[in-house]
C-alpha cells in the first residue's frame, strides 16, 4: 500500500533536485561542479524495533538497520543524506501497540529521520494519538492531500512538504497519504478528513516548494 503513497513522493524529489542541481550554465559545468545527494528510504515498519528470528537468520530491528546505514555512509548528524519513511510507522507487536507508537518514533529521532509521509496504519490509533505522536517527532509528518472537510486545511499534525539541504543542494519533499485510507481504518479515526486526488496535490504543492 505504501508504494502507491510514495513513488509520487520520490518522483517529486527527483524534480526539484533537478531544479536546484541544474540550473542552466553559460559553459558545460565542470565535473568538481557536480554534487551528490543520497536518499535512504524505509516504510511499513510497523513499531518493529527489536530483531525478529525466522528460524535461521535474526533479521530486521532499529539497531541492524541503523548498522546497515552507517556501512552505506550515512551519518545521522552529517547533511550528506535524507533518511525518509514511506509511514505505516506502527501498529505490530507489543511494544507498538502498548506505548501507541511512542517507541518508534522516539527511535526515529534518534536515527535521525528528516521526514514520514502519513500511511493509513498511522492513524490506527486515532487523530489525536497521530496529532501526539506529530508533537514528539523531531521531523515533519507529511501528506500534501490531506485536508478537513470542513475547513479545508491540513489538520494540524500534518505539513505538505518540508525543504531540506543536503549536501548544498536545497531539497524539497512532499508527502502523500493514500486515498483509500478511509475504506481499511476505522471510521472514527479519520472522521472529517478528505484524502484527495493525488495529481491535484501535487499541482498545488510542488510550486509552493518550488517558489
Amino acid at each position: 500500500m505504501k508504494r502507491l503513497a510514495f513513488f509520487p513522493v520520490l518522483l517529486v524529489l527527483l524534480a526539484l533536485l533537478t531544479a536546484c542541481a541544474a540550473p542552466p550554465q553559460p559553459s558545460p559545468p565542470s565535473p568538481t561542479a557536480v554534487l551528490q545527494v543520497t536518499i535512504f528510504y524505509t516504510s511499513d515498519e510497523h513499531g518493529y524495533l527489536e530483531p525478529q528470528e525466522d528460524g535461521i537468520y535474526t533479521i530486521g530491528g532499529a539497531a541492524g538497520l541503523m548498522a546497515a546505514l552507517r556501512e552505506e555512509g550515512y551519518d545521522p548528524q552529517a547533511d550528506t543524506a535524507l533518511l525518509l519513511s514511506g509511514g505505516d510507522m506502527w501498529v505490530g507487536p507489543a511494544i507498538s501497540s502498548w506505548f501507541r507508537g511512542a517507541s518508534t518514533i522516539e527511535v526515529f529521532n534518534q536515527m535521525g529521520y528528516d521526514a514520514v509521509a502519513i500511511g493509513n496504519h498511522d492513524f490506527d490509533y486515532g487523530q489525536e494519538v497521530l496529532a501526539e505522536r506529530a508533537e514528539q517527532a523531531e521531523f515533519p509528518f507529511l501528506s500534501a492531500n490531506l485536508a478537513e472537510v470542513d475547513t479545508g486545511r491540513l489538520p494540524p499534525y500534518a505539513h505538505p512538504y518540508t525543504i531540506r539541504e543536503v549536501n548544498g543542494v536545497r531539497v524539497g519533499i512532499v508527502g502523500l497519504s493514500l486515498r483509500t485510507t478511509p475504506e481499511i481504518v476505522l471510521p472514527e479515526h479519520v472522521e472529517g478528513l478528505a484524502f484527495d486526488d493525488y495529481a491535484e496535490a501535487l499541482r498545488e504543492t510542488v510550486p509552493r516548494v518550488r517558489a
